[in-house]
């Protein structure tokens, strides 16, 4: 099997690491090697809602790097909302522990989050943390290389078909890729990529974090003092606290290249 790709890492390192273990023989080829630097700052959030922990752990092991950083997952709400409810109600059913916290508890567990309204109230789940994209990207490439995966760096273009399935890709370097599988792992580019096909199935929502320095010598909205809101994530290896900047969703859009209104980011930093 051969797996290419138009740069989405998550996506990309999942397919061909899986395509390893079951033993088959995989080429990932890819455009777009400079964004393996451009990303060292990236994570992932792993709050309220999911719960990666103990499946990093296990992975940690078997990578031998650290990936997860557990310090809690904490959604400040005012209300029990849809979303919310059902999330409780999957953690009933799975048997996850959390705890709903209280205003005068909240407050005084996590000072540094503003919750001045007493109408505010936590939902929070031991379980919960950080998990860094860019060092587990690394650590999957690292594995699939060690198991026989090979790495192309080309730019990618359809090739021969015979009916309705694929046969070729044609890459920029004259080489030519030939599969009887083939694995397109281009995340939110995949619009680009069939536009015809995917235009009213996938919706791609622009969403980045803002990375704010910490006060030298001051920990509070550092890992494991701050835990993981959505809103706010905690600094690791000290890369900054991550504010969320306001989502920009659209059912058309094909990028996914996040504006900074760095005013707006600022107050709403100052919020958090």
């Amino acid at each position: 099997m051969k797996v290419q790709d138009h740069s989405a890492r998550g996506a990309r390192t999942i397919a061909v690491f899986c395509a390893a273990l079951i033993g088959a023989s995989a080429v990932h080829v890819t455009a777009h090697q400079a964004q393996e630097d451009r990303g060292r700052q990236e994570f992932a959030t792993a709050g309220c809602a999911t719960c990666h922990g103990p499946a990093a752990q296990i992975r940690e092991a078997v990578f031998g790097t650290k990936l997860f950083y557990q310090c809690g997952g904490l959604l400040v709400t005012r209300e029990w909302t849809k979303q919310l409810t059902a999330t409780r109600a999957t953690f009933d059913k799975l048997k996850i522990p959390y705890e709903v916290v209280k205003h005068d508890d909240l407050a005084r567990r996590w000072p540094q989050v503003a919750t001045a309204s007493a109408e505010f109230f936590g939902f929070h789940t031991a379980m919960g943390g950080v998990l860094k994209a860019h060092d587990a990207c690394v650590a999957v490439a690292r594995s699939f290389e060690k198991k026989g995966g090979r790495f192309i760096v080309a730019k990618a273009a359809l090739g021969v078909r015979s009916g309705s399935k694929l046969q070729t890709l044609t890459l920029s370097s004259g080489e030519t890729v030939t599969a009887g599988t083939f694995v397109f792992a281009a995340g939110p580019w995949l619009l680009t990529m069939f536009p015809d096909v995917l235009k009213n199935k996938l919706m791609v929502a622009k969403r980045g974090y803002y990375m704010v320095g910490t006060p030298p010598g001051d920990s509070r909205f550092s890992y494991p003092n701050l835990p993981n809101t959505g809103v706010g994530v905690p600094s690791v290896d000290g890369l900054g606290l991550g504010v969320l900047m306001g989502p920009v969703t659209s059912r058309w859009t094909r990028t996914r290249t996040t504006a900074c209104r760095r005013p707006r980011t600022e107050r709403r930093s100052r919020r958090f």
